[in-house]
């Protein structure tokens, strides 16, 4: 009979931890879920908060795109489709001219690296919510040497998923 009881008494306490251990199994998987998951979250909150970002917020962030790059990385203008309508972000890229492809396989790249300075804007709100923007951008640009930029720009941003660039449009370009 003692032998019956610590028999069963060891089986309870191995039952016991093969539940234990299965739970503890659960938890852990489920927290590799959650961790397996969270880019998705992290993309879905930044999303998030470029809709809720102002004026202000909008053109700092695509200055940072616009004007703070290396070649070798990316081009100046990728990223830049976030903070634009498709209107002004295809005003802005460059178009190939198709004629030309062959002649443009045969120059060589030179890598650029361009830094974003300083940026100070002006605002307009009109009436119907959109928001007109002049923009004193200074960056440097080095390549085939160090150049130090001053660009004004005017930027006109409407509401469309949060603020959105619909114009951009260059008025003056100074080169140090």
């Amino acid at each position: 009979m003692k032998k019956r009881k610590t028999v069963l008494v060891f089986l309870s306490i191995f039952l016991l931890l093969c539940v234990l251990s299965g739970i503890y199994a659960r938890q852990l998987a489920k927290r590799e879920l959650r961790i397996k998951e969270m880019p998705k979250e992290t993309e879905m909150k930044e999303k998030e908060a470029q809709q809720t970002l102002g004026v202000e917020e909008t053109i700092q962030a695509f200055a940072e795109v616009v004007f703070t790059y290396n070649t070798a990385e990316r081009l100046y203008y990728e990223g830049a489709e976030v903070f634009m309508t498709e209107n002004a972000y295809d005003a802005l890229i460059p178009s190939p001219n198709l004629d030309d492809e062959a002649e443009i396989e045969d120059v060589p790249v030179v890598q650029m690296t361009s830094e974003l300075q300083e940026l100070q804007c002006f605002y307009r709100t009109g009436e119907d919510g959109e928001t007109e923007v002049i923009a004193e951008i200074w960056y440097t640009l080095s390549g085939t040497g160090e150049f130090r930029i001053r660009q004004l720009a005017k930027l006109k941003l409407i509401k469309q998923d949060g603020w959105k660039i619909d114009e951009y449009t260059v008025l003056d370009t100074l080169e140090q």
